[in-house]
């Protein structure tokens, strides 16, 4: 590919501008942009540096949706709740008209809409777009798109999907993006003219872009995905990755973004306190600095994040250390193997990035020497202390991998208890209760019981192997020494194990954990005794406390060979063939600090900080006075039980997909009865053995 001419960099306007809260930010043929400031309840146009050109002089207070035409006139929307005291009886909307000076062209157009807060929720209108003819096309809370004239009559709309965006191009045409729609996102662009399609395109849900935006000067169709900016051809095709606005600049939460002729990006950006706006310009690549030319490149490769936490801490790396550039290589497109064979690449040639943040096996790694160890730096560094970490998750880690690598965050799959239904049916749990035991007391209290009870959802044979064989990995596997143990009388115990819950009918034939989960605690089957969960942020006691009305969780059920306590964490190393060791080691130094912790732990992760967990810990607690009436609040008895799991934590998991595969390849045909449980044990045994040895 040609190098480009030209590089982005990124200017925050927000102080230059001095908005706080603001929405709607649109720009016109000058690249003039205008917002609706929140906090002055005015209309405010800028110029490109930020600079303001003109306020509209009129006030608003509620919602605003704004939106130039060709001709530069300004339209804005304004919506408002009517009330009777405290009650909410309907809504208004007024249309008014803009000229380029800001003068208002003829009367505003009022519209009243009949209703109470809750047929009112999606009426709202969350972005507007004005064709040619100057109709109004607009996008709703619900996900539906709109067209209206100017009195504010709907002549069209589009209510068949939930749509996330929608942009109008310079020939009057609709695209349309519905993302996760029934799993499949869609980008579509319908003629108008004859309500066909001019083409649609399927997407991967991590292909589709969050936001879209036609420039109506160029006819160009942007999209934003993960921070990543797109450009689409004339077909719907991706046609260039224009930038990475990660790379320059932090971002929390991305509100929308546009376009001018010259390809000058601006960024609304929210980060639950204030919101700003970013612009990218292309500067000269001739004019760069030496400077810049000849930092120190720190390349990581991450295998997947779904926030922009990594890329805002890299960014916060470089303002502390000017002389080092950071390159992120987010591979969240690839599957588990084709990542590894990558890699393993990479890293076997003496290449490969200076740090490597994943969830996937290091051990090979740490074998062939390609990790650094990293107890000399924790040893040598005074302001590193490995007393301020989560201590289990440490040595549980450095019990898997050595101090080869460290942990950054983590979750834990584990059960949700029906607290009542063990009441009903006298279950006592002990601690180390195994399936097997657990078997047998719920087929003798079901044998006794006109009301038969479950222990688990309906669940595919896969999942179950998972709860009840791979969870003693380690114990039919030993990795250093090469042995397996499959040809035991435990594996064959375990088989029938799982042959005897899925004949007895122990799980619940129509209800799975989707189904339940997905219903925000309305559905709690009372007939199920535990509900699997991935607990990785302390606010899921509001949500998870609601099916039963208590927060009572277990770790999944031990195996019937080890005592394991499993969690999933993703952990972060440093290429033994890195020219930046040190700078690496500060990185880690930095990603693991309580602030960057904390900052996990807000985007859903539990952290290995120990002040960061305690500061995640307390937010919930304080918060859950602000929680809605229906959600449950933690008891301490709740809090206490907790703690008390997690102190137990002994195991970082350490899944192996070429090896499950394997296993499950061979217990899938015993499940189907197209082999016995002792033909089972042999097959498996051989292919782990031959796997081992390779």
């Amino acid at each position: 590919m040609e190098e480009r001419p030209y590089y982005y960099e990124a200017f925050d306007l927000s102080n230059a501008m001095d908005l706080q809260y603001f929405s709607s930010l649109c720009i016109n043929s000058k690249g003039e942009v205008a917002v609706f400031d929140e906090e002055k309840e005015k209309i405010r146009i800028f110029d490109n540096k930020g600079a303001l050109l003109r306020e509209i002089p009129d006030t608003f207070k509620g919602i605003m949706a704004l939106a130039y035409d060709d001709e530069d006139k300004l339209y804005t929307l304004f919506q408002n709740q009517n009330r009777n005291g405290s009650e909410v009886t309907g809504m208004i909307m007024e249309l008014a008209i803009y000229d380029q000076q800001g003068q208002r062209l003829g009367d505003e157009i009022v519209r009243e809409i009949k209703g109470n807060a809750e047929s009112l929720k999606g009426k709202y209108i969350n972005k507007m777009m004005i064709d040619k003819k100057g109709d109004i096309y607009v996008l709703k809370g619900d996900g539906t798109v709109e067209v209206l004239d100017k009195n504010l009559n709907t002549t069209r709309n589009w209510d068949r999907a939930e749509y996330s965006d929608f942009a109008i191009d310079y020939m009057d045409n609709i695209i349309l993006l519905q993302r996760n729609t029934g799993g499949k996102s869609y980008l579509q662009k319908i003629n108008l003219q004859n309500d066909k399609f001019v083409w649609e395109k399927e997407l991967k849900n991590v292909d589709a872009p969050e936001h879209i935006y036609c420039n109506l000067g160029t006819g160009k169709l942007y999209g934003i995905q993960n921070g990543v900016i797109f450009t689409y051809d004339f077909n719907g095709d991706i046609e260039e990755r224009l930038l990475d606005i990660k790379e320059l600049s932090a971002f929390d939460y991305i509100d929308g973004f546009i376009v001018d002729d010259e390809e000058v990006i601006y960024v609304q950006n929210y980060n639950g306190k204030k919101s700003s706006i970013i612009s990218f310009i292309k500067q000269d690549k001739n004019q760069k600095s030496a400077s810049e030319v000849d930092k120190k490149r720190l390349t990581i490769y991450v295998t997947y994040y779904a926030d922009n936490i990594f890329s805002n801490v890299a960014l916060q790396y470089e303002k502390e250390h000017p002389d080092v550039d950071i390159e992120i290589n987010v591979i969240s497109e690839m599957s588990d193997k084709e990542t590894i064979k990558k890699l393993n690449t990479e890293l076997m040639a003496g290449k490969g990035p200076d740090i490597i943040f994943s969830d996937f096996l290091l051990t090979d790694y740490i074998e062939k020497g390609i990790l650094v160890n990293l107890e000399e730096f924790i040893n040598k560094n005074e302001s590193f202390n490995i007393e301020d970490y989560n201590e289990n998750l440490i040595n549980a880690s450095k019990a898997e991998y050595g101090f080869y690598c460290l942990p950054v965050d983590y979750s834990i799959n584990c059960f949700l208890v029906n607290t009542k239904l063990m009441e009903q049916k006298g279950i006592v749990l002990k601690e180390d209760m195994t399936w097997e035991q657990l078997y047998n007391i719920v087929v003798k209290a079901n044998s006794s019981s006109k009301e038969k009870f479950y222990i688990l959802p309906k669940m595919e044979h896969e999942e179950l192997y998972y709860y009840i064989i791979y969870e003693d990995i380690n114990y039919y596997i030993d990795k250093e020494n090469k042995v397996a143990r499959f040809d035991s009388q435990e594996f064959m115990q375990a088989l029938e194990l799982m042959r005897r819950m899925v004949d007895g009918k122990l799980l619940h034939p129509d209800l799975d954990v989707k189904k339940i989960i997905r219903s925000d605690g309305e559905l709690a089957p009372e007939d199920i005794l535990f509900i699997p969960i991935s607990f990785y942020s302390y606010k899921h006691i509001w949500t998870y406390g609601m099916y039963y009305d208590g927060f009572h969780i277990i770790p999944e059920i031990r195996g019937l060979s080890t005592d394991i306590r499993e969690v999933n964490a993703r952990s972060i190393a440093i290429n033994s063939n890195s020219q930046y060791k040190g700078e690496a080691c500060e990185f880690i130094k930095l990603f693991l600090s309580e602030e960057v912790q904390y900052k996990l732990s807000e985007s859903n992760d539990l952290p290995v900080n120990k002040k960061a967990d305690e500061k995640s810990m307390a937010d919930m607690l304080r918060e859950t006075n602000e929680i809605p009436p229906e959600w449950y609040r933690p008891t301490e008895k709740d809090i206490g039980h907790l703690k008390g799991y997690m102190a137990k934590i002994n195991k970082i998991s350490s899944y192996d997909q070429e090896l499950d595969k394997l296993i499950w390849n061979e217990i899938e045909k015993y499940m189907k009865n197209e082999k016995s449980v002792e033909e089972t044990a042999k097959a498996v045994q051989n292919k782990v053995e031959l796997y081992l040895n390779e």
